[in-house]
């Protein structure tokens, strides 16, 4: 079944798998060659691929490994029982034990102070690999324990690694479908996961079929001309929260659809730079926000007072 899930059949098992900037790739393939392995925090976006590598890790060192979900288990008692009662053994082999704790800023403050701890007590036989979507959730006595890599795929390698996939399933793609996933890819990049569902939701008869507007233009359009008309701040949100199917409710590509809306734009080129800026600023701030449909409405609010 798994098999028919195409982020599980493709997932990567080795580091030469993973899509990964240079200078990472070749951070762990010295550490694998050594043999041992520092603290570590993943920082990234969802289906970036921090999970996998940590798993990757593991293999390639022939760890014992104890994984935890924290997002499930964000407790104090998370650390006191599952990870404090695996650190204070040793492996079979006398090598190091390694803790995935994944999603990291899922944990209460109270859990992350004792994880600092735990963390210090037990580095002689166990390593942490922690990752997480948020780094400014993320305590600082933690932070400074690990080495932070923020995990952003390469863009190219994510094109590269789509296009492997379609030439293993066999898939046909005519010259338009090719124009319309490179727009699938932008639309839905860093998100690797996203776009490896998303490319086999639009297989149909072993055809690849996306549909014809991936970001969503008309509803960018609609937005930007409510901005204009001066429309009060209440009916705009209203109207973005009642019809957030159109952007299936993801607020960074309502921001990257507004960004590339506003780029096709034959507008003043100072209005169209600010608010070309202004959007880049929120899509960052959208990696480290609680809500995001509160920093999405921050952002029009914003260029209302560029475009008006």
């Amino acid at each position: 079944m798994l098999n028919n899930l195409w982020v599980e059949k493709y997932r990567p098992q080795k580091l030469e798998d993973m899509v990964l900037d240079d200078a990472t790739r070749e951070f762990f393939e010295e550490r694998f060659k050594e043999g041992i392995c520092p603290h570590l925090l993943f920082i990234s976006a969802p289906g970036s691929g921090k999970t996998t590598l940590a798993k990757i890790i593991v293999n390639a060192l022939g760890a014992s490994y104890r994984y935890i979900n924290a997002s499930d288990e964000r407790g104090i008692d998370t650390i006191r029982e599952s990870v404090v009662g695996f650190s204070q053994t040793r492996s079979f082999d006398g090598g190091i034990k390694i803790v995935i704790l994944d999603e990291t800023d899922g944990l209460t403050a109270d859990a992350q102070r004792a994880l600092r701890n735990t963390m210090e007590e037990y580095s002689d036989n166990v390593r942490f690999i922690l990752t997480a979507n948020y780094r400014n959730r993320i305590i600082g006595p933690i932070q400074s324990r690990t080495q932070i890599f923020e995990l952003v795929p390469p863009f190219n390698g994510c094109v590269q690694r789509v296009v492997d996939i379609i030439k293993e399933e066999g898939i046909k793609v005519s010259k338009e479908q090719k124009d319309r996933l490179v727009t699938l890819i932008k639309a839905r990049y860093p998100d690797l996961r996203h776009i490896i569902n998303s490319v086999q939701q639009y297989t149909i008869n072993n055809e690849l079929k996306v549909p014809e507007i991936i970001i969503e233009t008309t509803f960018a359009k609609t937005v930007y001309n409510m901005i204009c008309a001066r429309k009060s701040v209440n009916e705009i949100r209203k109207y973005i929260i009642e019809n957030e199917i159109d952007f299936n409710s993801d607020y960074l590509i309502l921001l990257k659809s507004m960004f590339e809306y506003i780029f096709t734009l034959e507008i003043d080129e100072d209005i169209k730079r600010n608010s070309m800026l202004t959007i880049g600023q929120y899509m960052e701030s959208h990696q480290h926000v609680m809500d995001f449909e509160i920093n999405a409405f921050c952002c029009i609010i914003q260029l209302a007072k560029i475009l008006t």
